[in-house]
Parts: structure tokens; sequence; C-alpha cells
């Protein structure tokens, strides 16, 4: 009784060719990692099986075997390796905690600098691209809100031209003959409702040039001699005396050949001058 309930060593262990325990005649239906050997379940109490991993036999076979046991300790640590077959199991177990602790300091140690400096890093990246989109929009904004403004005034320096439809431009002014006969202040009164005046001459030749196609000259203009004697024009300029006025009277009238002298009360047609429209000086467009 007493040699059959004996728990047996690995040596001890023997193979029998029937695939049973040479020794306890049982069926060797487990497999040691550790010792790379078959089992039967007596031998799995042995004293020696106490602390290994041991597996179904049929596992074993089919190659599902833990990836590490005793015997390949040595390879994953360097420490108290020496001998090691030599040593026994709660040696061994401590060695591997040793083992274990010595290589999580060293992943610590190594690992940690190296994250903490990418994720430094990478928030940087970031952070700088964040303020190049910022700064960017920012731009943006900047640029559209100083260039609405001046569409506006572009759009009407385009679109605005120099003088009204039937209008003459000579210089700086647009000119207007009236086929209507009346009075000087007749004359006036008209062009007034046209938002001008009788015609102010700043050069008559060019005047005369730029008028070649209405015809004979007979027209009211705005050149008239006040109370004191003074020869004004209708917005109140003194005359320059650039030209000859001939005859008598205190209104003029503009002829082919010169501006003359007459009666106010005189029947004759009227010539209106305004300025050129424009905005801010900037130029208009040409009818």
């Amino acid at each position: 009784m007493e040699d059959t309930a004996k728990l047996t060593t690995v040596d001890e262990t023997k193979l029998s060719p029937g695939g049973l325990c040479g020794i306890h005649k049982e069926e060797l239906s487990l497999f040691c990692v550790e010792d790379q050997a078959p089992l039967c379940s007596v031998c799995r109490k042995s004293w020696d099986h106490a602390s290994h991993t041991v597996i179904p036999r049929n596992q074993a076979a089919e190659g599902e075997r833990p990836l590490f046991s005793w015997r390949h300790f040595p390879l994953f640590c360097e420490a108290g390796t020496l001998d090691w077959n030599k040593k026994d199991d709660a040696e061994k177990l401590r060695l591997v905690e040793q083992c274990v602790d010595i290589n999580l300091e060293k992943a610590t140690e190594e690992g940690t600098p190296g994250n903490s400096r990418l994720q430094n890093s990478i928030t940087w990246v970031v952070l700088v691209l964040f303020i190049i989109q910022i700064v960017g929009l920012v731009t943006t904004i900047f640029v559209f809100t100083k260039a609405k403004p001046n569409l506006p005034v572009a759009a009407a320096v385009a679109t605005t031209p120099c003088c009204p439809p039937g209008w003459i431009r000579n210089q700086g002014s647009c000119y207007h003959a009236l086929e209507e006969e009346g009075s000087w202040d007749a004359g006036q009164h008209y062009c007034s409702s046209l938002g001008a005046s009788l015609a102010t001459i700043e050069n008559r030749e060019t005047l005369n040039t730029a008028l070649k196609g209405i015809g004979p000259f007979n027209h009211w203009v705005g050149l008239l001699r006040d109370s004191e004697d003074r020869w004004k024009w209708t917005d109140g300029t003194l005359f320059n005396n650039l030209f000859e006025v001939k005859g008598d009277g205190p209104c003029t009238y503009l002829t082919q050949e010169a501006v003359s002298r007459a009666n106010c009360s005189a029947e004759k047609k009227s010539l209106c001058s305004q300025k050129v429209k424009s905005r801010d000086g900037s130029l208009c467009q040409e009818t």
C-alpha cells in the first residue's frame, strides 16, 4: 500500500511502451511544461511537479504551451541566473520577482522621459498650428474689412458720367445750349432748373471749338456787370479779362468771334454750364 501511494520524482518517472506511467501504471494524460515530460495523475502530485505548469497532454501535442517556463527564465533576466537548475523553487520565484522589478524600473526610467518629451512636442506643434490659423483668420478679416468701404466708391467712379446726357464737356465743365430765346434773367432761371447756371467761360477759343456743331452763336453767358461797374460771373468770381468784351450793356452773350455786351432784356438763346461730376477728385466716365 505504501509503495502505491508513494509520490515519485522526475528521475523516477519512466515511460512504458503502452503510453502508461512506468511506475504507477497510470495513463500519461498530463504534460509538464518545465520538464517537457508526460505525467500521470499520480506523478502530478509529486513534490517535483507541485510548482510546475502542467497541462493536458493533448494540448501539448497541439503546441498549446505557455510561452514562459522555468527553464526559459535565464534568457529574460541576467541577475542571479548562475546555476539556475540547481536552485530550488523558492529561490527561483525570488529571482523572478527581482528580475520583474528591475525590468519595470528600467522601463519606467527609460520610457517616461521619452514619452513626456513626445507629448510636449505634440502639444507645442498643435499650439503653433492653432496660433497660425488664428493669425490667418484675423488677417483675412482685416483685409476684407478695409477693402469693402472702397468698393462702392470704385463702382460709383466707373458708372458716374462726366456730364448729363446731351451736354458737351470742355476742360472741367459741361455745356448745354438752349434753343429757346428769352432775356438774360430767363436764361439764368432755366439753367438753374437744370442744376447749372449761365455759362462761365475759361477759354473762348477752346469753347468755340467744342461747340462748333451748335451753329451760329447768339447765346447768353454768365458774365454780368454789377452796380459798382465790376464784371463778375454768376458764381461771384471776378472776371480776369482773359478775353475782350465788346459793345454796350451790362449783360453778355457769345458770338462766333467774341463775347459781346447787350441789354439784359434782349431776346437771345442761352448757354448753360456746370462742373464735371466727380467724387473726391476721382475720374468720371466719358459719355
